[in-house]
């Protein structure tokens, strides 16, 4: 007998009525905010395409740059965007914990509709947090992988790459590289081609060619400067007065030569620097024989320090033997209408995944996606080993039994808890593709959605503070009314 249809009705409290209209109205904002991800999880080839608030134009399958280029305005949905942050840093899983939230949701409302208090759920929730790494690591697949066994690569990034081609450039930098570091697997992006043209090359390869005319040099000495390659002058305006010609001559040889001993002091066969290369400087560097190389951001010049070897000078002064770097070989190359040039060293592994297509948009994508490969094999594997589960399903569907199991020798509240969880994970549709997925992501996302819930029911008000108007009003003109 429902008591809420009789006359007894009126003696109940509406308290308990009106939480349930709360929940459901924020639980439905954010299924909305997961519903925009949910098309894109499993074996799903979707892709999401944006044109944010700057007008540029995003083609992505990943939630976080998704959610960062769209307008987010609910606390929840927010807090939501920066549990996907956090599972970025693991490197893969923030579609399946966006997904998982989704049906959490669900789940939890049918437990609130059967007169559980939002509360209490929250605090219950927690309590099961707390199991799930106990619970999950029944499931765990230990994996080795071997640099030589480009196939125990592959058992790794099928689940995280799904363009086959994309996978087997992956896969083969890795293999050559020894090494799942992004500093030691960099990304060149040529707008050409089609993705079934993209290679790997030894070396880092920028996208740009030398300043001069020598575009190639084999086994030769690195100078590098955090500089620009240019005349000194005052901070503030200076001004030379010269009386006659002969002065003025003098002044110019004065400068020239200044310019020619800089030069001279320079004795390594590559000239790296940061800034801009003038013309006398280019044109004395030319006579010598060097190459000249502009580098426009810090952290390449970094990178190129580390690979060539010697130390960054922060003036054009003399550097010594110890300071100079080495370079086994530096070469220009041209793809489409661009030069890009190639640095390879003889003490460091590194190579370049040339990623060729004609659309920026997918270019950018491509390397987002090699980005997320590597950081997933960096950051969850061990001296080469890593933990895996089960991929397309069977992990959750596992889990999923598990936790039922688990819900019926528990008190009354919590069997209700372990069902809800139970019943979510029981909802990811399973196939027979031989996928793996890596283990400490997943416990992750489960984690981070279990306790994105209790947030959810444990939260009484939502409270937004505004920035204060600035009044800008343009100035009125005074005197426009003025005799002329």
């Amino acid at each position: 007998m429902d008591i809420g249809q009789t006359h007894l009705g009126g003696l109940i409290s509406n308290s308990q009525q009106d939480e349930k209209v709360r929940y459901h109205v924020v639980g439905s904002r954010v299924k909305m905010a997961c519903n925009v991800i949910r098309s894109l999880y499993g074996g799903s080839h979707r892709t999401k395409l944006i044109v944010n608030g700057y007008g540029q134009v995003i083609l992505s399958s990943q939630p976080g740059v998704i959610y960062d280029n769209i307008k987010i305005n609910h606390p929840l949905v927010k807090l939501l965007q920066d549990y996907v942050k956090k599972m970025d840093v693991v490197g893969d899983g923030a579609t399946f914990f966006v997904t998982l939230v989704s049906e959490l949701i669900q789940e939890a409302m049918d437990v609130v509709g059967k007169g559980m208090k939002g509360a209490y759920l929250g605090y219950m929730l927690r309590e099961v947090h707390k199991e799930i790494e106990e619970l999950a690591s029944e499931l765990r697949i230990k994996h080795e992988v071997d640099f030589e066994d480009r196939e125990s690569i592959s058992k790794v990034l099928k689940g995280v790459l799904k363009d086959s081609v994309l996978e087997k450039i992956v896969v083969e930098g890795i293999s050559l590289c020894r090494s799942f570091s992004t500093e030691n697997i960099r990304v060149c992006k040529v707008v050409c081609g089609s993705t079934e043209d993209s290679y790997v090359v030894q070396g880092m390869v920028f996208n740009r060619s030398p300043e001069g005319e020598v575009k190639h040099v084999t086994k030769g000495k690195t100078s590098i400067y955090n500089c620009p390659l240019d005349i000194s002058r005052t901070e503030l305006k200076g001004t030379v007065l010269m009386r006659t010609a002969s002065e003025l001559l003098s002044f110019s040889k004065e400068e020239n030569k200044r310019i020619k001993e800089t030069v001279e002091s320079m004795n390594g066969d590559v000239v790296i620097c940061s800034g801009k290369v003038d013309k006398i400087y280019l044109d004395f560097l030319n006579k010598k024989k060097k190459l000249v190389f502009r580098i426009t951001s810090k952290y390449d010049l970094r990178r190129i320090r580390e690979l060539v070897g010697g130390h960054i000078l922060a003036a054009l002064d003399p550097q010594t033997e110890d300071s100079m770097g080495f370079v086994e070989e530096v070469e220009t190359f041209k793809e489409g209408n661009s030069e890009y040039t190639k640095f390879i060293s003889g003490s460091k592994k590194v190579y370049t995944l040339v990623l060729k297509n004609s659309v920026q948009a997918v270019l950018d994508e491509q390397e987002r996606m090699v980005q997320k490969a590597l950081n997933v094999l960096s950051k969850n594997s061990k001296e080469g080993k890593i933990d895996l589960v089960d991929g397309a399903g069977r992990f959750e569907k596992k889990l999923s039994k598990i936790f039922l199991e688990r819900s019926m020798g528990c008190k009354e509240g919590k069997n209700l808890v372990y069902k809800c969880i139970g019943k979510a994970l029981g909802t990811f549709k399973t196939s027979d593709a031989e996928v793996y997925d890596a283990y400490n992501a997943k416990v992750k996302a489960l984690k981070y959605s279990i306790e994105f819930i209790s947030t959810l029911f444990e939260t009484g008000d939502y409270l937004i503070g505004k920035p204060e108007a600035i009044n800008i009003a343009p100035k009125s003109n005074q005197h426009w009314d003025e005799d002329h």
